[in-house]
């Protein structure tokens, strides 16, 4: 019994490490993502902490939701028009989700938590240090997409930005002795998304994030506040950045051309292809067209002169197509449930909660965030790492290792 014992702690141990790696990999390698997080798996599994995982989740109504999700994903293969290899694609893009009760059991102490948050800000530190080098010429382009991002695509880490500014400026809020550190590296985070980096997304968002946490510490008083300072980083960006300058003439440019006829650019693409899913929802809006059914039925509606798409970069949009109504009702439950949760957290866990939300629900409506791969696995980890983030918890971990 023993021996057992000390295997079931090493195996957690590993995990732990490895989920601490992962939240780093997120925004620096796709490849170092996949390791990590399946050896998080690999380890968890031999560990044989089932039970303890079990009793530990299923109290958490976000779980369930995630649960439901995949469960559709599953049963989605029996009706789908798509190949055998599409479908068993389709159902992976989502499988990331089963991250989030392994990180709410495994992150269940404050120091792991705080170690793969500060992992989380430290990678994309790093990220956005090497992406001021590439912008102005100093070093290659890491990404060989001429987008002045290190590591990742400009929408990646532009929500990544997004969200680590948010988070650097909640800790500020909470952790007065090292309040100018988080303030300056949240500051650092802002300054490439809005001086660089040609990611909208990101970019809506943090100003979203603002108006959030200014009505976090002031209510409706500061939401006027935060109004005000997004209109000021606007004014700051238009004037202070070209590539913020071009991003938003190229966005009137594609919107002008849509109302012509013309839908043959990003965003006019994506209105396209919004309304062209509503179409394909209205035809199956009980069951969807089954998991990665969209590659398949998308041609029957798409014009002659639009593009072909399997993605509509709208999430509420890609569970409905796939899984009908009961699926979207599944994910407005998930982010109604992390509001809900936000409560019972740790009062700096909870306010972060609400930036995330907002990030994804939010972003969401722009992007299919939960299937695109390093987006939905920090989806995953990063909630799970706030659920387990409750009042009062331990400092000492499972194994009792440092």
């Amino acid at each position: 019994m023993f021996a057992l014992e000390k295997r079931a702690e090493f195996f957690d141990l590993q995990a732990k490490r490895m989920l601490v790696l992962a939240f780093a990999a997120a925004v620096l390698s796709t490849a170092l993502l996949s390791v990590a997080t399946a050896l998080v798996i690999v380890f968890w599994l031999l560990s044989g902490r089932f039970a303890a995982t079990w009793q530990r989740v299923k109290t958490e109504p976000v779980v369930w939701m995630v649960l439901g999700l995949l469960g559709l994903s599953l049963i989605g293969m029996a009706y789908t028009p798509a190949p055998l290899n599409e479908a068993l694609e389709g159902a992976g893009k989502y499988a990331k989700l089963a991250l989030l009760p392994l990180a709410v059991f495994l992150l269940d102490d404050m120091r792991w938590a705080k170690r793969a948050l500060y992992a989380f800000l430290g990678a994309l530190a790093l990220a956005v240090f090497a992406s001021y080098l590439e912008g102005y010429g100093l070093t290659p382009d890491w990404t060989a997409k001429g987008d002045s991002t290190a590591f990742a695509g400009h929408i990646t880490l532009s929500l990544f930005e997004a969200l680590g500014a948010f988070i650097a400026f909640t800790l500020a809020r909470f952790e007065p002795q090292r309040r100018v550190m988080w303030v300056l590296l949240g500051v650092f985070f802002l300054s490439h998304l809005f001086i660089l980096n040609t990611g909208r997304t990101g970019q809506v968002l943090a100003l979203a994030m603002l108006a959030v946490l200014m009505f976090q510490m002031l209510r409706w008083k500061g939401v006027l506040i935060g109004g005000a300072l997004a209109a000021m980083l606007m004014t700051a960006a238009w004037f202070g950045s070209a590539q913020f300058q071009q991003r938003l003439l190229v966005g009137a440019h594609d919107l002008q051309q849509y109302e012509q006829g013309d839908s043959r650019n990003s965003l006019g693409a994506r209105l396209d292809f919004w309304s062209n899913s509503l179409k394909i929802i209205q035809d199956k809006p009980l069951t969807g067209h089954g998991t990665g059914g969209l590659k398949a039925v998308y041609p029957a509606y798409a014009s002659s002169q639009g593009w072909l798409t399997d993605n509509p970069h709208n999430e509420f949009l890609m569970v409905t197509i796939q899984w009908g109504a009961l699926a979207l009702a599944l994910l407005l439950g998930l982010f109604i449930a992390m509001a809900q949760a936000s409560g019972r957290l740790a009062p700096e866990a909870g306010a972060i909660m609400w930036g995330v939300l907002t990030a994804y629900a939010l972003g969401g409506l722009f992007n299919s965030l939960l299937l695109d791969h390093r987006e939905g696995m920090m989806f995953a980890m990063l909630v799970g790492l706030l659920l387990a983030w409750r009042p009062g918890l331990p400092n000492l971990d499972k194994t009792g290792s440092t």
